[in-house]
């Protein structure tokens, strides 16, 4: 008997499947096997089948096997679109396609989103905390964006919106050049300057110099000006200053008078601000005293004005300031100097005179008039001005003495006095500082003391300058000599 069976068609008896054991052989279908029972197909060491194998609908099924070995499979294959390395695949929205993104890349180590809309990286979540984006490391938040654009480093969970930095906060321009920052104690800066402290608000400090170098390009800045000690503000045109309360001081004589507080120091004492501002200022020295004849009857020029210092929206802090007052010099002598504010004003010289020979007045603030025939004393300069010349022979006129306006006036002839300089109106409308008249012999007329409290000229007889101007004493033609100077003032003022 033949081992292979071979048979055209196997019916059942009854039914319409045929149950097939255990075959240890090879079967041979050349038609359809309809695989239909529970107990399925047992095992086939071999089985070749040129026609469909249907598994029935409902039927436990089970393959096994890689499926290493199929081959002509051709339905439901996927096809990938626009593949390339390291690109992303996402859905195309037809079957069996994918599609491999160009602007969505991943190389194991960077994920690349790029494009060239508006939107190339948009988030959308349902989370409590609102769309999100977050930075991890070892499993912790380290930064995201959050809700609404918000940049938050640190810890995730909150909700307020914020920027936070474990350390400043910087913000740079034009080539990672820092612009501000705001720093770990809150503490807004920009290159060193504090800006900006919680429940206070600072501006720039700079002075005169450097805002007219170009701080103030936009209307509505606002500058402390270290020179003149006030704050202001651009309009877009020219600085102007912020108003701000006005200060206060001690010390001297006081009195108010154009909007302005005065404080009159005739005495050396001390000014003392209660807090910092701007000042004006007169500081005038004694004024020399005029020179007169000896007993033998020679003449004396005029005395020399103290000098005087003029100071213009000075920058005061709050503490004291010491003021001193010089005293006139006495006949043939320097007035005494005054200061303040770390100025000094250099005492005024006394007029000149000699028996014989004419002696040159003597150099000071303002410089003492010669007597006769001989050159008046030097000024100091920005504080006076140089005494007049004496002449020579006839009555032995001198010279007047100088003054803070102008230089003392020289003898006009042999037989009358040189005046005395003009003195200096300050803002307070009073002058001070004028030059000692010259002398001479009777028979002429002497020299008058300049404007600002000079003394005139005198024959058998003294004329001091007035107190508390700086002015020159005025010569003399006898004893007792020459009036003396009279004596310093320094005064301050402010707004108020």
């Amino acid at each position: 008997m033949s081992s292979n069976l071979k048979v055209n068609t196997i019916l059942p008896s009854t039914g319409t499947t045929i149950g097939i054991g255990t075959v240890g052989g090879l079967i041979n279908v050349v038609g359809n096997i309809d695989v239909n029972s529970t107990s399925g197909i047992s095992t086939f060491n071999g089985l070749e089948i040129s026609g469909i194998v249907t598994a029935k609908a409902g039927a436990a099924v089970t393959y096994y096997g890689d499926g290493s070995n199929l081959t002509g499979i051709t339905d439901n294959v996927v096809t990938i679109n626009n593949n390339a390395n390291n690109r992303v695949i996402t859905g195309s929205g037809s079957a069996n396609t994918l599609e491999g993104e160009a602007n969505l890349t991943f190389d194991g180590n960077t994920l690349s989103v790029t494009g060239t809309g508006n939107d190339p990286f948009i988030t959308n979540s349902t989370n409590s905390n609102g769309n999100m984006v977050q930075i991890k490391l070892s499993g912790t938040t380290k930064m995201f964006l959050g809700s609404a654009g918000s940049f938050v480093n640190g810890n995730s969970g909150t909700s307020n919106q914020a920027i936070r930095s474990e350390d400043s906060l910087l913000f740079a321009t034009g080539g990672h050049t820092e612009r501000f920052r705001i720093t770990s104690a809150g503490v807004f800066q920009s290159t060193g300057t504090t800006l900006m402290r919680q429940h206070s608000v600072g501006i720039g400090t700079t002075n005169t110099t450097g805002r007219n170098a170009g701080v103030g390009t936009i209307a509505g800045e606002m500058i402390y000006n270290t020179t003149t000690s006030s704050v202001q503000f651009y309009n877009g045109a020219s600085w102007g200053d912020v108003y701000s309360p006005p200060m206060d001081a001690s010390g001297g004589s006081t009195s108010t008078s154009g909007g302005y507080k005065y404080h009159t120091f005739t005495s050396s004492g001390t000014f003392t601000a209660n807090s910092s501002g701007s000042v004006d200022a007169i500081i005038i020295a004694g004024g020399g005293g005029g020179d007169g004849g000896s007993s033998y009857g020679y003449h004396g020029g005029g005395g020399g004005a103290g000098g005087a210092i003029v100071l213009s929206s000075y920058s005061v802090s709050a503490q004291g300031y010491s003021i001193t007052v010089g005293a006139g010099g006495y006949t043939n002598a320097n007035g005494s100097n005054s200061s303040a504010f770390g100025n000094t004003a250099t005492g005024g010289g006394t007029g000149g005179s000699e028996h014989g020979n004419g002696r040159p007045g003597v150099a000071g603030g303002s410089g003492g008039g010669a007597s006769y025939s001989g050159s008046g004393g030097s000024g100091t300069s920005g504080q006076g001005n140089p005494g007049g010349v004496g002449s020579s022979g006839g009555n032995w006129a001198c010279g007047g003495g100088g003054g803070k306006g102008g230089s003392g006036g020289n003898a006009p002839n042999n037989s009358n006095g040189g005046n005395g300089g003009s003195g200096y109106q300050w803002v307070n409308g009073t002058t001070y500082a004028g030059g000692g008249g010259g002398c001479t012999s009777g028979g002429g007329n002497p020299g008058s003391g300049g404007s600002g409290g000079g003394g005139n000229g005198v024959i058998n007889g003294t004329n001091p300058g007035s107190a508390n101007t700086g002015g020159g004493g005025g010569g003399s033609d006898r004893p007792p000599r020459g009036g003396s100077g009279g004596s310093g003032v320094v005064i301050v003022r402010y707004a108020v």
